[in-house]
């Protein structure tokens, strides 16, 4: 019985590593000859669960962006990852406007390639500014 059990936990490690091994392949064949952008951000004007799962969703359904996500959790901090070629953070940002929210801390940077667990940025509230940069 042991001895089953632990062949099964052999088999599904390797089977999570072989996941993550192709969904980093993926995701650089996917980087490969565009201008990958990540802009992490903390979402304000809303704090209910279905209303932050609706603002990531648009987020992730404008055009160029690749991935995305927005923290159920304060500070709701979230991350886009877009083709600067085709999109800017702004145009990423108006289409969440109709859910009545704004975006502040706004932090934007190029990076290599996508990656693999995507994790935003958070600044505690202690080291935010003292008037949060707003992005309309």
């Amino acid at each position: 019985m042991q001895k089953t059990f632990y062949l099964m936990l052999v088999s599904l490690i390797c089977l999570f590593i072989n996941l993550i091994k192709t969904d980093a392949s993926e995701n650089n064949k996917l980087s490969a000859g565009i201008k990958l952008m990540r802009s992490d951000f903390r979402v304000t004007g809303a704090s209910c669960v279905p209303c932050l799962r609706r603002v990531a969703k648009k987020l992730k359904e404008s055009t160029g962006v690749l991935r995305g996500d927005v923290s159920i959790f304060p500070p709701y901090g979230g991350l886009v990852i877009y083709d600067a070629s085709k999109t800017n953070i702004k145009t990423v940002f108006k289409s969440a406007y109709d859910e009545h929210v704004d975006f502040a801390d706004v932090e934007t940077r190029s990076i290599s390639q996508i990656p693999a667990v995507l994790l935003p940025k958070i600044m505690p509230s202690s080291q935010t500014q003292t008037s949060p940069r707003v992005v309309r």
